[in-house]
């Protein structure tokens, strides 16, 4: 599959090195209005540019500190962190990170993610916890759960990149069905799934006549042509992100929701300059976001020459230039997809 037939839209932000905010490695990655909130041992909130605005990182076991970063969501006035060590949610002004207020939850919950209608807790692992269902959503309303969903369970192992947000809503990836669940205050419902019958190859055109169709159902018992492990969907206003195992290899997903076309492909060919959307980490109603740490920029520039570099029409000079000045130790770049 080539670059230009899935981008539509590349540009790199480069997020500003200052003192106060070295980020190591980076766990999550949420874009809220003009703000990006990169997760580490704590929250970074950048704006669009790249420029640094404020840091969420009081640890601690005052009312206004936390131990352990489980899960942050933002909502639409506050950044909320939830503590599983310590059993509590702690919010924070969206505006500065000004702390606000501290709520405590009942029993420990692998993560809790927070809207401003509800919270809705994921009790894999916690079997006191989940015997009704793999997640409970609290109405916010005295610590009442309103419904538990996904009972079953093979929904109740822990598989990486299994939830993501969409909006306020959560996505929840079935690896084994290939099915996504969207988890909202009032119901959980099938939401997007691929359909590929077991024992026998299929040809691209009828993958993607597959996947536009969003049927439901796989039988998997054949290594052949087998498609298993739906997981890490993102969406914008009109596209479906999402990563999957066909035959054994990593896969990727786009499904426009307006041309009711979808796409399956293993890889992209892509030009040194262009760096393609195969990780895909949070996105907005618009696009669709990747982080990217400065060494990796730093290895490209050490194996292509700087003139074939500078040189590359693929992208705009713009974002050739932001490549250039990249140093080793700088902090992660941005890098913003709109998909076709």
């Amino acid at each position: 599959m080539s670059f230009d037939s899935i981008v539509r839209n590349l540009e790199y932000i480069p997020l500003a090195t200052v003192p106060e905010a070295k980020l190591g490695d980076f766990s999550d990655l949420i874009v809220d209005g003009d703000d990006f909130f990169i997760v580490t041992e704590g929250v970074y909130c950048f704006d669009k540019e790249g420029q640094f605005k404020y840091k969420i990182n009081q640890r601690g076991h005052g009312q206004s500190e936390f131990i352990t970063c489980n899960t942050v969501s933002v909502s639409d006035h506050y950044v909320h962190i939830y503590d599983a060590t310590s059993k509590k949610i702690l919010s924070y002004d969206k505006k500065d990170g000004t702390y606000i207020k501290t709520n405590h939850v009942d029993n420990t919950s692998y993560d809790v993610y927070v809207n401003d209608k509800c919270l809705i807790l994921d009790n894999a692992d916690f079997e006191e916890n989940c015997s009704a269902g793999r997640f409970a959503i609290d109405g916010r309303d005295g610590n009442t759960i309103d419904y538990t969903c996904l009972s079953d369970e093979a929904y109740k192992v822990l598989i990486d990149k299994q939830m993501t947000m969409s909006q306020s809503d959560v996505l929840f990836s079935d690896y084994y069905s290939c099915t996504t669940y969207k988890i909202t205050p009032d119901s959980c419902f099938a939401y997007f799934s691929l359909n590929v019958s077991s024992g026998k190859r299929y040809a691209q055109h009828e993958i993607n006549d597959m996947i536009a169709a969003k049927a439901i159902s796989l039988k998997n018992n054949s290594d052949n042509g087998k498609l298993i492990g739906l997981r890490n969907l993102h969406e914008t206003d009109s596209i479906i992100w999402g990563e999957c195992m066909y035959d054994r290899m990593p896969a990727y997903i786009t499904y426009n929701k307006f041309s009711n076309q979808g796409l399956l492909f293993k890889s992209i060919v892509s030009s040194p300059a262009q760096i393609s959307p195969l990780s895909i980490v949070a996105s907005d109603d618009s696009y669709f976001y990747s982080v990217v740490p400065a060494f990796e920029i730093s290895l490209i520039r050490s194996v292509v020459e700087t003139d074939e570099l500078r040189n590359d029409k693929n992208i705009s000079e713009a974002n050739r230039e932001k490549l250039m000045f990249v140093r080793n130790d700088d902090n992660p770049i941005i890098v913003r997809y709109k998909l076709k």
